[in-house]
């Protein structure tokens, strides 16, 4: 069956595809990286691209844009109800496919939205009970249709509420309370599909499907993670992220990639100074 078989009201869908929202030349780039990476393992599939200025590329096959952008979530947000496929997954821009995901689409056969639980579970306080913690946003499989037209308008609401009231950059407290407030059908994804390695993180049996995070040699990264197919435990090492993951950020961003970077320069330097005692010491004796 084509990806572009029938009409909405008032646009052209596609059937199913990728989305990636990107504002700025950093971001832009990121995304293009990611999508070339998705090309290349399900080129069957268009991707789409909502931003502020359209790239110069053959990667995607629809582009949406992002006039007068505001350098937060918000610009994420909104361009999610504007996508032109029945059956999307977002992807942030700082993903990476291990393995192709034909299994997110057949997925939205049976549910509305399909995210994974944030590692961290609650950054900000919403009135949500603690047993229904944050979704993290970096992946979202999603139909369009009321329920989740709904559900991102909300979303969006409770961003600007949340920003005005607190000034909380983070858009997933705002995320946690508009899907408790919704009737959209829930998936929870399992942590392969958003593989958080930034953070201390466990995978089970099978390979890890997507990365979310920035590292200066994602393929590698993948391989190594996934060289076992065993339920397993990744713990990232310091100098894996530090300030060089963190350019790409703003301001504050950039600065805690700083102490990120400076910590993991101590360690190992501190490292590299036992082990040169510890070696002296044995000639020695």
């Amino acid at each position: 069956m084509p990806n572009h078989d029938f009409c909405g009201s008032d646009r052209f869908f596609f059937v199913k595809g990728f989305l990636y929202v990107a504002t700025g030349p950093r971001f832009i780039a990121e995304a293009c990286a990611s999508a070339r990476r998705v090309k290349q393992l399900m080129a069957e599939v268009p991707i789409a691209l909502a931003s502020d200025v359209k790239p110069e590329n053959n990667l995607f096959a629809h582009w949406t844009p992002i006039e007068n952008p505001h350098g937060t979530f918000a610009d994420k947000i909104a361009p999610l109800a504007k996508t032109p496929f029945a059956q999307t997954v977002f992807l942030d821009t700082d993903t990476y496919l291990c393995e192709p995901v034909p299994e997110l689409f057949e997925l939205l056969d049976r549910c509305d939205i399909a995210m994974a639980h944030a590692p961290m579970r609650v950054t900000g306080s919403v009135p949500v009970p603690a047993s229904f913690p944050e979704c993290n946003s970096g992946v979202v499989a999603y139909n369009i249709n009321e329920r989740t037209r709904s559900l991102f308008s909300n979303w969006e609401k409770f961003y600007a509420e949340q920003l005005a009231s607190t000034g909380q950059p983070d858009d997933q407290p705002a995320l946690r309370r508009a899907l408790w407030e919704s009737n959209a059908r829930l998936a929870i994804l399992p942590p392969e599909y958003n593989f958080r390695f930034a953070l201390p993180s466990f995978a089970g049996r099978g390979p890890v499907r997507i990365l979310h995070g920035r590292h200066p040699a994602l393929d590698a990264l993948a391989a190594e993670i996934n060289q076992s197919r065993s339920p397993r435990v990744f713990l990232p090492q310091l100098r894996d992220v530090g300030h060089r993951c963190f350019r790409i950020l703003s301001a504050p961003g950039r600065a805690a990639g700083f102490w990120f970077g400076l910590d993991a320069l101590c360690a190992k330097w501190i490292g590299k100074v036992w082990d040169g005692l510890r070696a002296k010491s044995g000639r020695s004796s």
